[in-house]
């Protein structure tokens, strides 16, 4: 059973005041939004959310709702894509004055659903002229309940308590009056998706639900709006049987004010649940992808594809999870974890890491280890274990690798090894030798396979609770993870697969694993065997998840149609040979890598963009 409480605001029983806050006549009403900043719009729709709020409070006369309700949509419904448009632009997380008025926003937006509902009758009427002057406000209602479902996913929020079991129950108390199906008698337009019938809106509402919005990227969820509202879309009370029988379908439980979620079409109907069939959407996607996403994107994929494995299987956990209570270090983006890494590798010093005494030295360094500025050429080896330690008889070599373990280290050169060398040695597990005469494959990139969220931890990922971060969180982008612990100096590398903004201070974020951990380096073009152009940062992983071999993590689209690159590690370089596969996201790109034998040639160049000696070697990341 539906509650009308629920569903429905209570109405107001305080008088008014005769000449206070807020007007209640229609002439004191017009003569206050006539006053209202034209130049500065946010500030208008807050005085407007205000007086509109102070409104459904108040009793009013019969009749007088009405007038004081067209008169303010006269002003509020234009400035409501002006105020989404200058919020879309915002980057996440929001500073404290777009937070406040994201917020001030989404007040408006429920204090103009509450206008229309307390302009409709909450018990059925019996007569057609009332049945009919309800039509238009539960259609407004409905629509500014979208729109602000809306607002909520274009920021990573969840949507406030119980917004689902009111949205629900419109539907229901539309399908009762009869009129769910009836055309729009509305032509403004509060939310993407409107204006329509109630039944359309509504099924379009829990497509978008479905979307996994919190993994979206940014702006997605404005272009799946503005698709599936072209899109013939809408709800029934049981499955088609004409569709196919392993294809799921969209059901929601009227009764409850959970989210609507993919089921099996063979499960029994519940008593109040409307099932949307997605035949339409996918039958779009096929013929007309280019409709959702006009351009591909730069890693090569589109939100067509990924709409399509969305909804073409039900979701599955991959992953077993446990909750903990750990503090971790997050660092966002390639650059910045990089230049965090180099910096805390050559000062040796950084958060929760200590000065290693084992690879410490008191000896003055020879004329081979010396870095070109001056300085011993170094570098902290991320801690191994033991047993990792104990293989290192798969270090790197110039020969093929035998089948057959080998106790005995290969040096990189006939002369001793230097302490950069030697982290080549300890990062270098894993990473093969590529052969001269190899076919060179066609350089493809493709998407990585889609993980379904892991809250907690996993072998997967892991979900972690943000406590008001500073730094800009984009769907896709690299994160550099490390526990709180004094004895632990690596860095876990993963990618951030969703973002959901708990409240104004926490932020969960799903992390998936990349690498367990990773070393910084810079990367130059390989050409006529030298190093050529501006270093760009990058992350070396000796082991990948998941995968075999080693790997780079690169800036995406710059290097991405590459076959070699120089790699430099506290002044020592190599040429690594690439793999003609590249995955990653927009924002960086993976790729497989194998050591090669190839010296770099150390003559001057006078090839514009090339650094000199001393900048080609040095690793200061600023």
């Amino acid at each position: 059973m539906i509650d009308s409480d629920a569903v429905f605001p209570p109405l107001p029983e305080t008088e008014p005041e005769p000449e206070g806050f807020p007007p209640h006549t229609v002439r004191a009403l017009r003569t206050w939004c006539e006053d209202l900043p034209r130049a500065d719009r946010e500030a208008a729709i807050e005085k407007l959310c205000a007086v509109l709020g102070s409104l459904n409070r108040v009793a009013l006369k019969p009749g007088v709702r009405d007038e004081l309700a067209d008169l303010i949509e006269e002003h509020l419904l234009p400035l409501i894509p002006e105020v989404e448009r200058g919020l879309r632009r915002r980057p996440l997380p929001l500073a404290n004055r777009s937070l406040h008025r994201a917020r001030i926003f989404g007040d408006a937006l429920r204090e103009l659903a509450n206008m229309h509902l307390l302009l409709t009758p909450v018990s059925v009427p019996s007569n057609k002229a009332s049945r009919e002057k309800a039509v238009p406000h539960l259609q407004a209602a409905v629509d500014a309940l979208a729109a602000l479902a809306i607002h909520h996913w274009r920021l990573y929020q969840p949507l406030p308590r119980g917004l689902w079991r009111q949205i629900y129950g419109l539907l229901f108390f539309a399908r009762e009056l009869g009129v769910d199906q009836q055309k729009a008698l509305r032509r403004e337009a509060i939310s993407p998706l409107g204006p329509d019938t109630i039944d359309a809106t509504t099924a379009r509402l829990f497509v978008l639900g479905s979307t996994g919005v919190n993994a979206l990227e940014i702006g997605d969820i404005d272009l799946l709006a503005r698709w599936i509202a072209e899109l013939p879309v809408h709800g029934s009370a049981t499955p088609n049987p004409e569709e196919h029988p392993d294809l799921p379908v969209l059901r929601a439980d009227l009764d409850t004010d959970h989210p609507p979620g993919l089921v099996l079409r063979n499960l029994p109907a519940g008593e109040n649940s409307t099932h949307v069939e997605l035949g339409p959407l996918l039958e779009a996607l096929r013929n007309q992808p280019e409709s959702l996403d006009p351009a591909r994107r730069a890693d090569g994929r589109t939100l067509a594809e990924r709409m399509l494995r969305l909804w073409l299987r039900l979701p599955t956990r991959r992953h077993s999870r446990e909750s903990v209570n750990e503090q971790r270090y997050c660092l966002f983006g390639l650059t910045r974890i990089q230049a965090y890494m180099q910096a805390a590798l050559d000062s040796r010093q950084g958060p929760a890491r200590p000065a290693p005494t084992d690879t410490a030295t008191t000896e003055a360094p020879q004329d081979d280890d010396v870095h070109p500025d001056g300085r011993p050429a170094t570098v902290n080896v991320i801690q191994m274990s033991d047993a990792a330690r104990a293989d290192s008889g798969l270090s790197l070599s110039d020969g093929h690798r035998s089948t057959e373990p080998d106790d005995d280290p290969h040096p990189l050169a006939d002369q001793g090894t230097d302490r950069a060398g030697h982290a080549w040695e300890d990062v270098g597990r894993g990473l093969e030798i590529a052969d001269h005469e190899e076919p060179k494959a066609p350089i493809v990139k493709r998407q990585q396979p889609e993980h379904w969220q892991v809250e907690d931890i996993g072998a997967g990922g892991v979900r972690l609770r943000l406590q008001n971060p500073q730094q800009t969180l984009l769907i896709g982008d690299l994160v550099g993870l490390r526990e709180q612990d004094p004895g632990q100096i690596g860095w876990t590398v993963g990618v951030l697969r969703w973002i959901r903004f708990e409240t104004d201070d926490e932020i969960s974020i799903g992390v998936e694993y990349l690498a367990q951990r990773c070393m910084p380096v810079l990367v130059q073009l390989y050409r006529a065997g030298r190093a050529v152009r501006e270093p760009r940062p990058g992350l070396f992983a000796p082991v990948r998840i998941g995968q075999e071999g080693a790997a780079l993590m690169l800036p995406a689209q710059e290097l991405d149609h590459e076959q070699r690159l120089v790699v430099w590690l506290n002044g020592r370089a190599r040429v690594l040979a690439l793999d003609a596969e590249r995955t990653g996201t927009t924002l960086f790109t993976e790729v497989g890598c194998r050591m090669t034998d190839i010296e770099l040639d150390e003559a001057p160049t006078d090839e514009p963009g090339t650094p000199d000696a001393g900048d080609a070697l040095s690793l200061d990341p600023h």
